[in-house]
């Protein structure tokens, strides 16, 4: 395992009209937040392509989701700081030949997003942060109670279906769209069908250790960007009304020092996970963003 930059895995879509004459806008790079993976974000990306071609007929962009380390089928890494996964995002703009992409995080996401372009703000063209300041958050200890209980059902031979492992996880999560996104993150076991009673007969497909760890240690909640530092691009700051995540009192005044042409978009009634509650409207609201910018 290394703390070099990794090479991140990824799904592409575009609205690209064959045979038509074509504006080609900035690629965009969607990073999604702790336990998820590239394909979290799909619908809300689709959501801003179809805004767009509806707009704009001849617009063409690509949208590339990433699997961030540790995530989907990305590398594995001991290192989970925010400056080894810029670096990832750094290392993906070069690989790709991307010019000046959009960024655009959830969460986890936000904070890398945040980072690339206060390091390096001349290789991206704007930035979205959803449910994300620039600041050092309390340990989640929320979520490393879900990764206890996942840790305790992958470990659990009389689980043997997605069905019990809800049940289990009912005992800290009874959001049924939270509950139902951690399930993801659980497979079948191979062999699970038959070979040995005493095997579970679910495992994780993230490495629970490892993400555990960097939650306990504050990597994930961490911000160390010294405050000197400024992004004068445009960035929109995406926040659910009801998630506590971004302290719109607290919050704001930090935001504007470091990025002094940020705007703010709350989106009413939803939580966190806003991107997945309320995907049409963070898609309308980055369409907004883009279109203006």
């Amino acid at each position: 395992m290394s703390s070099q930059p990794l090479k991140l895995t990824f799904n592409k879509i575009t609205n690209k009209c064959v045979g038509k004459p074509q504006t080609i806008q900035s690629p965009m790079i969607i990073m999604h937040g702790l336990f998820g993976n590239a394909n979290n974000n799909r619908t809300m990306a689709n959501c801003i392509l179809d805004i767009e071609s509806q707009t704009s007929p001849n617009l063409y962009r690509n949208i590339y989701l990433l699997n961030m380390r540790n995530h989907g089928t990305s590398p594995k890494s001991m290192a989970m700081s925010y400056d080894v996964m810029c670096q990832d995002i750094i290392k993906f703009i070069g690989d790709h030949e991307l010019y000046r992409p959009v960024l655009v995080g959830h969460s986890m996401g936000g904070k890398v997003g945040m980072e690339t372009v206060l390091k390096e703000p001349s290789l991206v063209s704007g930035m979205v942060v959803i449910e994300n300041s620039p600041v050092q958050q309390p340990i989640n200890t929320k979520f490393i109670q879900y990764i206890e209980v996942l840790q305790a059902i992958c470990q659990d031979s009389q689980i043997k279906t997605v069905t019990q492992a809800k049940e289990k996880l009912k005992l800290v999560e009874t959001n049924p769209l939270i509950s139902g996104f951690l399930l993801t993150m659980l497979q079948r076991s191979s062999g699970s069908a038959g070979k040995s009673i005493n095997q579970p007969g679910l495992t994780s497909k993230l490495p629970l250790d490892i993400l555990k760890t960097s939650l306990e240690d504050g990597s994930i909640s961490n911000w160390d960007v010294p405050n000197n530092m400024k992004y004068s691009g445009p960035s929109l700051f995406i926040k659910g009304s009801k998630s506590q995540y971004l302290q719109e009192d607290q919050d704001l005044t930090i935001i504007k020092q470091y990025f002094p042409r940020s705007t703010l978009e709350i989106i009413s009634g939803a939580g966190h996970f806003v991107n997945a509650e309320r995907p049409s409207e963070c898609a309308h609201a980055i369409a907004r963003f883009l279109a203006h910018h």
